[in-house]
């Protein structure tokens, strides 16, 4: 629950340490399992080229936010704009 948080009306998710095959294959996933979009974006592609962080867009979080209500903490709910 702690690495990404609301990012406008979206959510980021910060994969730094996985490679680009492993977010494209979440990116998938969360497409094909759950119908959620997200994007890949480099975290900072001229220090780190290599990391990558995925956003779900506004039209992804309602979605988003009714699979994991069950499961986040309270104190955490800043970060799904709840």
């Amino acid at each position: 629950m702690d690495d990404g948080g609301a990012d406008g009306n979206g959510l980021r998710l910060y994969t730094n340490s996985f490679t680009i095959k492993d977010v494209e294959l979440l990116k998938s996933a969360l497409f094909e399992n759950f119908n959620i979009k997200a994007q890949i974006s480099h975290v900072n592609r001229k220090r780190n080229p290599d990391q990558y962080k995925l956003y779900i867009p506004v039209e992804s979080m309602n979605r988003l936010r009714y699979l994991v209500k069950d499961y986040i903490l309270p104190s955490m709910h800043y970060k799904l704009n709840y």
